[in-house]
């Protein structure tokens, strides 16, 4: 097939050429016969460049190209992916308690024992135990370094389960540290005035520092306990009522032993509570502080 394309050009060719050789005299007609005969010698050689690029290299004429080599780059293995309940496992929440009314924060589980602080309604506190009635919590002190026993009248849980928390031994009940020595014994009976309503008659008992008062309230028996300070004259301590109700108490006994204001909190708020031995007059104002 190669010899037959190259005998055909060569034809060609010498066709050109003899055609160019009997070329008359005349300058102008031989400047285009020149001009014909370069255009065919180009299309001759476009032609070979042409076939060139068609020509197949018989066995053993020419060194063998090698196929050009393809690099293939490894793709990276594929990193799987955590699975989504990876970041669906819950953490348990903290036991945290806080409080709708300031509470007094105390060594033990008891008004007797020593004050170390209070919760307010504007802090938290860490529990770290309870009673088995859930009555009292041992909690991180707001107040100081340590723990402390906070009363859970007022308390709620602000993250955690109370439940979860363990049952610890409370510190026993305090005994007495001193023995107030009055000119007037408190015992007896006097006449309470609750919340700026009618008149009661209140039984009033003292125990060296602890007082326990017990009073008619509408079809209710309410009783108090608490523990008188070192001065002699003002208690604090909490109440409870035979409906279920409770709260704080706070009274302080007036320089002539006849008389005591104070106040009680019920559901939050706070109330004026006051009172006096018969033949006293009742005191006003009636809240303290």
């Amino acid at each position: 097939m190669m010899n037959a394309k190259r005998i055909s050009l060569l034809l060609t060719l010498l066709t050109l050429v003899m055609a160019a050789c009997t070329l008359g005299a005349n300058p102008e007609q031989d400047m285009t016969q020149q001009e014909l005969l370069d255009a065919a010698v180009a299309t001759v050689s476009a032609q070979q460049l042409v076939d060139a690029g068609n020509v197949v290299p018989l066995a053993g004429s020419q060194e063998e190209v090698a196929p050009p080599q393809v690099e293939v780059t490894e793709l990276p293995t594929e990193t799987p992916l955590p699975s989504p309940t990876a970041f669906l496992t819950a953490t348990p929440s903290e036991p945290v308690v806080g409080v709708t009314v300031d509470t007094n924060c105390r060594f033990g589980p008891h008004v007797g024992h020593a004050y170390l602080g209070a919760v307010n309604t504007n802090e938290k506190a860490a529990v770290l135990g309870r009673l088995a009635d859930n009555s009292y919590t041992l909690v991180e002190n707001p107040d100081l370094a340590g723990t402390c026993w906070l009363w859970m009248s007022h308390a709620f849980m602000v993250s955690g389960d109370l439940n979860s928390v363990p049952v610890v031994e409370p510190p026993p009940p305090p005994a007495p540290t001193f023995t107030p020595t009055p000119e007037v014994s408190y015992d007896g009976q006097w006449l309470v005035s609750l919340g700026g309503g009618g008149e009661a008659p209140l039984d009033f008992t003292q125990n060296n520092n602890l007082v326990t008062i017990t009073f008619d309230f509408f079809a209710e028996t309410v009783t108090m306990t608490g523990a008188l300070e070192p001065d002699g004259v003002t208690v604090y301590g909490n109440w409870n009522a035979t409906d279920g109700s409770n709260g704080t108490f706070a009274m302080q006994i007036k320089k002539n032993i006849n008389q005591f204001v104070g106040n009680f909190e019920s559901g939050g708020a706070l109330f004026d509570w006051c009172g006096h031995r018969p033949g006293a007059n009742k005191p006003s104002p009636c809240l303290w502080p």
